[in-house]
């Protein structure tokens, strides 16, 4: 395990330097290439011509158009944080929640075994957001709040989409992954964000800030995975009929309302 650790680290390190490559004609390179193998169209973005990024990771980071992703403010309203698509949402039970239908996985090895964690989150709802490479992939805050805590789990890099899901067993707990949970005058919630292949670099926008209004960017995939939301007080929260397995969402779409 620790020597495919390593391979996987210095794979990274390899992919995470040429995607800051800002030579103009390898990073329109790699750039073009992408976006062609994905169809992505850059319509809903901000800089609509593959000259204007200064190299890949930063066209992998790409941000909106403004207006494109409006928020939805209303009070009583929990919003998604990303575009993607969900994998699983539900309640924690027994400590235990699922990754995909009939297999679990510990919700303590997914907070690292972080005792207050633990405790604040056992009862817990939760959804599983996956992000496509042809994803937008910034992280927004589904409700305001102050962050309590931070932390960078390091980890292996396996793949994380639905085929890699139905092989690996608690992959969410084995992956690198950044915790980080806020406290709300409603609503105590923790976002983990989820590293991958060719993923596993994850960045804070502001290492500064603390105080987080609904929707704010929060933070980055460097090369973009998956994104878990723990909310406490599950039972003051419900969650629509149609938040089920495979159902696409985009930023600042209503997921969730208090009751």
């Amino acid at each position: 395990m620790n020597s495919m650790r390593l391979f996987q680290n210095l794979f990274q390190n390899l992919i995470l330097k040429i995607s800051r490559i800002k030579t103009r004609f390898l990073k329109n390179l790699l750039i073009n290439f992408f976006k062609n193998r994905y169809k992505i169209s850059l319509e809903e973005f901000a800089r609509k011509n593959v000259d204007e990024y200064s190299s890949f990771n930063d066209f992998f980071t790409r941000e909106f158009d403004e207006g494109v992703r409006p928020i939805d403010q209303t009070e009583n309203t929990i919003v998604s944080p990303v575009d993607g698509k969900i994998m699983e949402s539900g309640r924690v039970s027994d400590g235990k929640l699922f990754q995909l239908k009939n297999m679990e996985y510990n919700l303590s090895h997914l907070l690292n075994n972080n005792p207050k964690l633990i405790e604040a989150f056992k009862n817990a709802s939760y959804v599983t957001i996956y992000l496509a490479p042809y994803n937008y992939h910034r992280v927004h805050l589904p409700y305001q709040g102050k962050l309590l805590h931070n932390q960078i789990i390091g980890g292996m890099a396996y793949k994380v989409n639905e085929q890699a899901l139905k092989k690996i067993n608690a992959l969410y707990t084995k992956n690198t992954r950044q915790i980080s949970q806020f406290e709300s005058s409603k609503v105590n919630f923790c976002m983990i964000m989820v590293g991958a292949m060719n993923v596993s670099s994850i960045s804070i926008t502001d290492k500064n800030k603390d105080v987080y209004n609904k929707g704010e960017e929060f933070a980055r995939f460097n090369l973009g995975s998956t994104v878990l939301m723990l909310f406490s007080g599950s039972e003051n929260i419900k969650f629509p009929d149609h938040l089920k397995f495979g159902e696409k969402i985009k930023l600042g779409e209503c997921i969730a309302k208090f009751r």
